[in-house]
């Protein structure tokens, strides 16, 4: 999603740049203004919401947690609630308490736009850390809108289930798992593998795709990619 930060500082610009309109309103980056802004729009919501949530943010992280009894609103009332987190946030007390309040949760490397996106029409966005300081706007124009949206909905197909990195974390405490995913990162053969590993060819692979379906992978590079990705092997 680092697009949508580009696409944001156009449309600030653009819409400073035009007296009286009403498509962006700019909010303090910092505060209660987040906090209070985060939990009107996911209580507001009649179809959807759509959080993209870095993490290492405590204003964030305190926004979000704060928003947790609409997000369990929201569900009750047909709202589709998905949340894109970076790995770091994997195992929090905020990601525990958003799927259980019904959120569908995944998880992505790289940078997160900080964002809420509400029914496709109304987004609250933070701008990352930069040496310009922060800035928050709520958008409402159709275009930065939408882009923005196409932009999470591209990240959230390409991210990982939180079971994966759940699951994985756990079984990585068996030594064998642990192997498996180092060799298969490694790009060996099965056959050399399973001889290093000392299993048969055929337990060796019945690892790996288990491996390859909790990480919701459709190939052995993507796999080890997000292995790699989610911090479950160190990189080679």
């Amino acid at each position: 999603m680092l697009q949508a930060r580009a696409l944001i500082e156009s449309t600030v610009t653009a819409r400073r740049s035009a007296p009286g309109s009403r498509a962006l309103f700019e909010i303090h980056p910092e505060g209660q203004a987040v906090v209070d802004t985060t939990t009107r729009l996911i209580g507001r919501a009649r179809h959807s919401v759509s959080i993209a949530l870095p993490g290492g943010c405590e204003l964030q992280v305190r926004a979000v947690g704060a928003a947790i009894s609409a997000l369990g609103a929201a569900g009750r009332r047909g709202v589709t609630v998905r949340l894109l987190c970076s790995p770091l946030m994997i195992g929090s007390a905020l990601v525990r308490d958003a799927s259980a309040a019904g959120c569908e949760v995944r998880v992505v490397t790289g940078e997160l736009q900080e964002s809420v996106i509400a029914d496709g029409r109304v987004a609250m966005v933070r701008s990352g850390p930069e040496r310009t300081g922060r800035s928050a706007a709520i958008l409402e124009n159709p275009a930065a809108v939408r882009a923005l949206d196409l932009l999470f909905a591209s990240t959230w197909a390409g991210a990982v289930p939180l079971a994966a990195g759940a699951v994985l974390n756990e079984r990585l405490r068996l030594e064998t798992v642990r192997k498996v995913l180092q060799w298969l990162c490694s790009g060996q053969t099965d056959e050399v593998a399973a001889r290093e590993l000392s299993v048969s060819l055929r337990t060796y692979r019945r690892h790996v795709a288990e491996i390859m379906r909790a990480l919701g992978a459709t190939s052995r590079f993507q796999a080890g990619v997000r292995a790699v990705e989610l911090g479950l092997v160190e990189r080679g």
